[in-house]
């Protein structure tokens, strides 16, 4: 016996309802279990048979299956509807548990029961409130849905610890990496995932960095065993591969023009590489112990080393432009014997005059932190006027940069830090699994691929810790940019 509850106004009877009954024709046992959708007023059935029966109990004609649903090899004994997610879902002797989308009848998902003894389920309990499936026999199993609470609690951007996060600025994209190869491409406003693929073959985990090429078409991947790749970001197909292989961990990879730069952990040595395999050559300074991060700025290649000595590059050239010695606050126009080398490539020392600026932004205060990784916002804003110097033909300013405020972003490592021009927020990646989207106060909209949320419902932070503070920019204009510091 199987009791249904409909509601009291269906079919447009306020009093009474009508009775009608639906036999399986021959000696066939169709109905073993019934639900009823109060959405789309159908009836779904479950049979002897494995099949699951759309009824629509309006019609008077005697056939009134309007769909019929296969994937259960077994008997169906136990079927339940949620009303909130508009969904049915149905469980047969072999412990396929299925979901149908009301309305479509499609098979959104189809799992197995596992833990359980293999005698049948006897009974289902569906908790539609907060989306839990109670099931028993000799046992009893308890199934999270997607709206738990406890699911909510488990969900993280990805399954494996972040690598490396990048913004598209054309799409509005955010695109991350995890340590296990998969790049999730999410939209910046919604913050689901519109795209993911894997760059490592299966069962291969370490850390991969990547970068886009200044067109921001491609996607440059250098995976763990040290293979260098381009690919289509949004279609997920490898394009290139190119012929180096980097021989130890990479930390780092930037593009500029038709040339690819590439630091590896624990090495001062800066790959410089030609992306058609061609013309590769090697950088060095004596001041980089190693190199922990890079970035480009226009024709500008910034290194930082883990000791907070700083390298300036020109890009298309390899000269050094200037250089911050972490012993003395100095920032040093480069002349021809701070130049780093040139492995097989000969170049042309350019004799330029020293010349020196007072500053002093230490980016982290205890001992033992150093910095993982920096960003700087690409809006630049005009800045008060005051003392600046001349210095290669451009204004630099004289003032320190003022630190604006601190936060901790992640309970573990912060492995990449961006700025996001789109909505005037940041975005911030761990080892922890999470993609985090801030204001710059620190506070904390929500995370990427979790849940959806609201604005006006801010996640309060409480020192891995992320600084913002306003370094001026060497343009012509005094202008002063937002400089993302991120350490543990």
């Amino acid at each position: 016996m199987v009791l249904v509850e409909l509601p009291s106004g269906c079919y447009g009877f306020s009093q009474k309802v009508s009775i009608r009954c639906f036999n399986s024709p021959n000696t066939q046992r169709f109905f073993t279990c019934v639900d009823y959708s109060p959405s789309s007023q159908f009836l779904m059935t479950g049979g002897a048979d494995g099949c699951l029966r759309v009824l629509y109990p309006g019609i008077s004609k005697s056939s009134s299956i309007a769909k019929k649903l296969t994937g259960h090899t077994r008997p169906i004994t136990h079927l339940a509807y949620n009303l909130r997610e508009k969904i049915f879902v149905s469980v047969s002797e072999d412990k396929n548990i299925r979901v149908w989308k009301d309305g479509t009848w499609v098979c959104l998902q189809s799992f197995y029961i596992y833990g359980m003894k293999d005698t049948p389920v006897s009974s289902m309990c569906y908790n539609t409130l907060n989306n839990e499936l109670y099931l028993a026999n000799t046992h009893l199993g308890h199934f999270f849905g997607i709206g738990t609470d406890v699911y909510q609690s488990l969900l993280r951007s990805h399954h494996m610890p972040l690598c490396t996060v990048l913004y598209h600025e054309l799409f509005r994209q955010v695109i991350s990496i995890c340590q296990a190869g998969v790049v999730s491409v999410w939209d910046v406003f919604t913050r689901k995932a519109v795209m993911q693929f894997k760059v490592t073959p299966e069962n291969c985990v370490g850390h991969t960095v990547m970068s886009l090429d200044p067109s921001q078409r491609k996607l440059i991947v250098v995976t763990s065993d040290g293979k260098l790749s381009f690919w289509n970001f949004n279609n997920g197909k490898e394009l290139y591969v190119h012929p180096v292989t980097m021989p130890k961990q990479v930390t780092a990879v930037v593009c500029s023009m038709n040339r690819v730069f590439v630091s590896m952990k624990g090495s001062n040595v800066i790959f410089d590489l030609d992306t058609q395999g061609q013309k590769n050559r090697f950088l060095k300074h004596h001041l980089l112990k190693d190199i922990t991060c890079m970035d480009l700025h226009k024709s500008r290649l910034i290194t930082l080393s883990s000791d907070e000595n700083l390298v300036v590059w020109n890009a298309d050239t390899a000269m050094v432009m200037y250089t911050i010695n972490n012993t003395c606050p100095l920032v040093l126009l480069a002349s021809e014997t701070d130049q780093g080398k040139i492995s097989d490539l000969p170049f042309k020392k350019i004799s330029q005059s020293k010349k020196t600026r007072k500053t002093n932004a230490k980016a982290v205060k205890n001992d033992g932190t150093y910095i993982t990784c920096m960003s700087t916002n690409t809006d630049e804003t005009n800045a008060d006027d005051g003392p600046c110097e001349n210095i290669d033909k451009q204004q630099v300013s004289l003032r320190p940069p003022p630190l604006l405020t601190s936060w901790q972003a992640h309970p573990t490592k912060v492995v990449s830090v961006l700025y996001v021009l789109a909505d005037d927020k940041i975005v911030t990646a761990g080892l922890d699994c999470f993609v985090k989207h801030w204001t710059d106060r620190g506070d904390c909209v929500g995370i990427y691929g979790k849940e959806k949320w609201d604005e006006n419902t801010i996640i309060s932070t409480v020192s891995i810790c992320i600084r913002v503070s306003y370094v001026y920019s060497s343009c012509p204009v005094r202008s002063l940019r937002r400089l993302l510091w991120l350490y543990f």
